[in-house]
């Protein structure tokens, strides 16, 4: 599989191996450790690093002294999620791009992120690192080798804490409690926890789940302040659309610049669930544009689906790109529009002239303060923000466009086909139906092998995971109820018996890889993952399919509420004690409690075409 970072990878000096047994072997037999490095293409640090390693120096050290793999995070979650538990236990640092030193065995005993060949903030050089981990792992082997079989034992233990508790994993799904959901919100800058802060869509969807069928006020205000901070802060991007990553910061000051397919998906179905439930229309204008930069940026011309990423750039300073100095702003823009975008954005100005020397578009004051403050009607005001929205797209356009992934990912563009679906009725796009169904229908006629739905479209062959069936079977769920066609069901009938045969462990819930495409190092680190973070959990994921499917077929749907059910109570106690972080587990268990109504009720009454 040729993704923009492996291949960015070729350019370099370094000997890059792929993942796989013949690496490992190689580092057993010439009794070198193995330099893991797993980054992404929308990963500006990765971006920095990369350039840092065209050095001759610094590759000479790499192929000299280790055993490098390089391994595109996106590709090959698996593999990035087991290294960066093992990453974190080491040293309480996580990310990208993970840099993680490993014995002959795959197992890890040091690593790090941010490394640069200059030392800065009081980190060491990478040179200098390459040199001390390399004559370490040299002069004291048996005590490092000892050390990552501690450490490997210590993250993948042979037994969950569920298997020793039978009470625990009988116990019943909570019905509606939102209690850990509550105790982590940020009741200041709306979200949940401090720095980095991530939008967690999962954890609102909770909240507004709550609000809708409880008719819970408080778990109603959370959900509100939370996207109506989101909109108005500098990760929604108002000119081009789209939300970026996350928030280096707890204020969501401070965006990670990188827009992912799969965020944005999210997000723009959590907008569309928020304005159904909250009744507020302002809740539409970061919809439509998500909608925006998924039509115009990230969709792929002869095909119906979109691409992965847009990188954040390698720019010495970070967001260089939604940037706009302020000789560009007012030759751009009338000088009502210069007025009333410094008045939103608080842009210091003199008259109409912007004084502010590098300005991000964002909203800082609501439209009513501004109609205020420059005494212009409200539609005066949303007439001249529009317009100068669409000048600044216009002059963004001639600004070198940002890298782009262009994969398709299974699980990415299933997440799309929901949000369409769910967009349609709301922003009154008809169209964007008929553009999820023909998402589903690529995926399912490109991806799908033996029941099961691969990880990429038109790629290699690549380990199949447990995340990919359940978006996908979910998307599956949704069309069935939206267009009634007979073909989406029997799909996600296939996917769940896919997922029970393939993936289910009795008693442990969800493995996240096909156990028979695992390797040997992977298998060592079984992974039932219930983290929504930076994805949706497979078993959050795969117990909500379940639990729906067996809903959606009625008394046919036994079996599949068994299978949620037995994967509820294996991981029981997993959405109290990670909170919003396993917000997906408490969906899932609120559906199988059926605490959950199903969008359209029950089976569409007419099974339209095949």
């Amino acid at each position: 599989m040729n993704t923009p970072f492996l291949v960015r990878g070729k350019t370099q000096p370094v000997r890059w191996r792929s993942w796989g047994e013949e690496a490992f072997a190689e580092a057993r037999h010439t009794i070198r450790p193995v330099f893991l490095l797993v980054g992404a293409s929308w990963c500006r640090t990765s971006a920095l690093l990369d350039r840092d390693l065209v050095d001759p120096e610094i590759a000479r050290r790499l192929n000299d002294l280790f055993i490098p793999i390089r391994v595109d995070r996106d590709a090959r979650p698996d593999i990035d999620a087991r290294y960066q538990a093992l990453g974190h236990a080491a040293t309480k640092q996580s990310g990208w791009p993970l840099a993680a030193f490993l014995d002959g065995q795959g197992r890890l005993f040091h690593s790090g992120t941010r490394f640069s060949k200059t030392p800065s903030g009081g980190r060491t050089a990478l040179g200098a690192v390459l040199d001390q981990t390399a004559a370490y792992f040299q002069e004291r082997r048996d005590k490092t080798e000892a050390y990552a079989q501690k450490l490997l034992d210590g993250c993948f233990p042979k037994n969950t804490p569920a298997d020793g508790d039978p009470e625990t994993r009988r116990r019943p799904a909570r019905g509606a409690d939102i209690a850990p959901l509550a105790s982590a919100f940020d009741a200041r800058h709306g979200g949940f926890g401090g720095a980095p802060k991530f939008p967690l869509p999962l954890a609102i969807e909770a909240l507004l789940v709550r609000a809708r069928n409880a008719q819970d006020r408080a778990a109603e205000e959370m959900a509100r302040k939370t996207l109506t901070r989101l909109a108005a802060s500098p990760l929604h991007d108002p000119v081009g659309g789209g939300f970026h990553r996350m928030s280096q910061d707890e204020a969501w000051r401070e965006p990670a610049y990188e827009k992912l397919l799969a965020d944005n998906a999210e997000l723009l179905r959590l907008f569309c669930l928020g304005y159904a439930i909250l009744k507020d229309p302002l809740l539409l204008t970061p919809a439509r544009g998500i909608v925006r930069f998924l039509e115009e940026t990230l969709h792929l011309e002869g095909t119906p689906c979109f691409a992965a990423s847009v990188a954040a750039g390698d720019a010495l300073e970070e967001g260089d790109f939604y940037r706009w100095p302020a000789a560009q702003l007012n030759r751009l823009l009338t000088a009502p529009e210069r007025q009333v975008l410094a008045e939103t954005a608080g842009w210091k100005r003199a008259g109409d002239r912007i004084l502010t020397r590098l300005a991000t578009v964002e909203i800082k004051n609501p439209a009513g303060d501004v109609a205020r403050a420059l005494r212009l009607s409200p539609l005066e005001i949303a007439r001249h923000w529009e317009k100068g929205l669409e000048k600044l797209a216009e002059g963004r356009k001639e600004r070198a466009p940002l890298p782009h992934d262009a994969t398709l990912y299974s699980a990415a563009n299933a997440e799309v086909a929901r949000a369409f679906l769910a967009a349609a009725p709301a922003l009154a796009r008809p169209d964007l139906r008929e553009a999820a169904l023909a998402i589903l229908d690529r995926i399912l006629a490109e991806a799908a092998t033996d029941g099961l739905v691969g990880h990429a479209l038109g790629e290699a062959p690549l380990p199949f995971f447990a995340a990919d069936q359940a978006h996908v079977g979910l998307a599956c769920l949704e069309a069935f109820q939206d267009a009634g066609a007979s073909r989406y069901i029997e799909a996600a009938r296939r996917l769940a018996d896919g997922l029970t045969r393939r993936f289910r462990v009795p008693g442990r819930g969800f493995h996240d890889v096909l156990l028979d495409d695992a390797d040997l190092i992977t298998q060592a680190m079984p992974l039932f993952d219930v983290i929504d973070l930076p994805g949706p959990s497979a078993n959050g994921l795969a117990a909500l399919f379940m639990a729906r499917l067996g809903k959606t077929l009625g008394n046919e749907g036994a079996p599949y509420r068994r299978n949620a059910q037995e994967a509820l109570e294996s991981l029981s106690g997993a959405s109290t004690l990670y909170g919003p972080y396993a917000a997906g587990i408490c969906l899932a268990e609120w559906e199988a409690a059926d605490t959950i109504p199903s969008r359209r009720g029950e089976l569409p009454r007419r099974i339209a075409r095949p």
